[in-house]
């Protein structure tokens, strides 16, 4: 059985309702309407609207102790949810309420648990619990996340729960626990909860419908289907799941690729294991201990990663293996310049020395470029530099480093911090071929102020799309199509603005 998607709203007036349950009806199975922040009045002229709408609906009319905003007594919230039995296709009733004790009405139920602090000690036992006692009803349990633990333990509850045959649905709340929404099919969760898009969320954490349905497929999601993540910190900003998925729809590909926030790469990938994720994406700032804890490399890979970094973890009997993707997409992004300008290439001044800069510094070589390392951790680059032979210099020396290529490896310019620039605007020049890692904005301050200096400028798409194209093919076993490609080069121009 599917799970089922739920459009929650708390609706102001007939006209947002109506507006909301439309644009909900196409992605979503049922329509939560919160109506605990309304009066009587409203109450009845909403239970009076529920047969036009086009979704069944779920009315919820949550106490303050759970998160809502009903004030009155129990006895009158009691007679509120029995006249929405009668009317609604489902109400939702808090376990911890002696409302969850007694038959409402004709509706289905669902009996639902929050803690905005923490998961229960137990949450599989708890669900087991909960259905015991109430075997007629669909259970709902949300938690605060507080860490990518609390993620595990919730993700590991809710396969449980599948596998015992249990209608459950269990998930954290805030950025951490996201992936138990996006995976909420392939964890076998009875349901789902997101927002509708132009309306504000009812929860900490809930993506859009749309986004649910249309990006991550929750409800073609199986056991089966292959899990993939792109790990790293933030990771809000990230296309990586625009792209993936695009490339595994077009080509159907039984594969759901969500982000995960993680503050540490053991617990990412802990995480990953209750998840059931298969395939990392590895990112910001967690190369180099990719590297570190990688079982070895995938066939074919240099072992070990010659720059010390990987971006690209695949699951195996012994452990993650392991690939770097980033050179690959540096020196296509490179080839995109003309022939007759990268012949003049012969020094390079690369800013950063972390994973990433770590991987532009072997591909310059490759290249046979001179490099020279500035960081903002003077030790970093001195360490890095060391490792390839290559100099180091102080931070504050950059402006006036020699230099016919400027490359950025560090995050400085990366949405959201958009107006930070790793070099100083007055310090280019018309001869600087200047390149930008950073893919997000496309054209960043660094970019704009050289193209002001005259200087050639080369972004951070073409890297982004090659490296990801490269990695979806070890995901995958095979390339993307060129119809995927194609596709994935079209969502990343519109996501990005052109």
């Amino acid at each position: 059985m599917s799970v089922a998607v739920v459009a929650s709203l708390a609706p102001a007036g007939e006209v947002e309702l109506r507006a909301a349950a439309a644009i909900a009806a196409p992605d979503a199975d049922l329509l939560e309407l919160r109506l605990d922040r309304v009066d009587r009045d409203d109450f009845d002229l909403f239970l009076a609207l529920l047969p036009e709408l086009p979704l069944p609906a779920i009315v919820t009319v949550r106490r303050r102790e759970e998160g809502g905003q009903f004030e009155g007594s129990e006895a009158e919230r009691g007679a509120w949810l029995a006249a929405a039995a009668q009317r609604a296709a489902w109400i939702d009733v808090e376990a911890r309420s002696e409302l969850a004790a007694r038959q409402l009405g004709p509706a289905r139920r669902i009996v639902s648990w929050h803690d905005f602090a923490a998961p229960p000690p137990d949450p599989l036992a708890l669900a087991r619990e909960l259905a015991a006692r109430h075997p007629d009803a669909t259970i709902k349990l949300a938690a605060n996340a507080r860490d990518l633990a609390d993620v595990a333990s919730l993700a590991r509850a809710q396969r449980a729960c599948a596998d015992a045959g249990l209608k459950v649905a269990l998930f954290g709340l805030g950025e951490l626990a996201l992936p138990t929404r996006l995976l909420a099919g392939k964890l076998g969760a009875a349901l789902v909860y997101g927002s509708i898009t132009g309306h504000e969320p009812t929860a900490p954490g809930q993506p859009t419908v749309a986004l649910l349905s249309r990006l991550h497929r929750v409800r073609r999601q199986s056991r089966a289907t292959v899990a993939c993540a792109v790990v790293g910190d933030p990771i809000g900003h990230s296309l990586s799941p625009l792209l993936h998925s695009t490339l595994a729809r077009v080509d159907a590909l039984d594969r759901a690729f969500v982000p995960l926030r993680a503050p540490t790469l053991a617990g990412a990938l802990d995480a990953c294991d209750a998840l059931q994720v298969d395939g990392c994406s590895v990112t910001l700032p967690h190369k180099e201990a990719a590297a570190r804890i990688a079982a070895g490399a995938l066939p074919g890979e240099p072992w070990p990663s010659p720059s010390g970094a990987v971006n690209t973890l695949v699951r195996a009997p012994e452990g993650w293996r392991a690939a770097n993707t980033d050179r690959i997409g540096l020196q296509a992004a490179l080839a995109t310049v003309a022939p007759a300008r990268l012949a003049t290439l012969r020094r390079a001044l690369l800013l950063g020395a972390g994973g990433v800069a770590a991987t532009a510094v072997a591909a310059l070589r490759e290249r046979g470029l001179a490099v020279t390392i500035a960081s903002r951790t003077r030790a970093r680059a001195d360490a890095l530099a060391a490792r390839f032979g290559v100099l180091s210099i102080a931070w504050d020396e950059r402006a006036t480093a020699a230099r016919d290529l400027i490359v950025n490896a560090t995050p400085l310019g990366m949405a959201p911090a958009v107006d930070a620039t790793p070099f100083p605007a007055a310090a280019l020049r018309a001869n600087d071929l200047v390149f930008d890692l950073v893919y997000r904005p496309r054209v960043t301050r660094l970019l704009r102020d050289a193209s002001d200096a005259g200087a050639t400028t080369l972004d951070g798409v073409e890297m982004f799309l090659q490296q990801a194209l490269a990695q979806h093919e070890r995901f995958a076993g095979r390339p993307a199509s060129p119809a995927a490609v194609a596709a994935a080069r079209a969502v990343l121009a519109e996501a990005l603005g052109g």
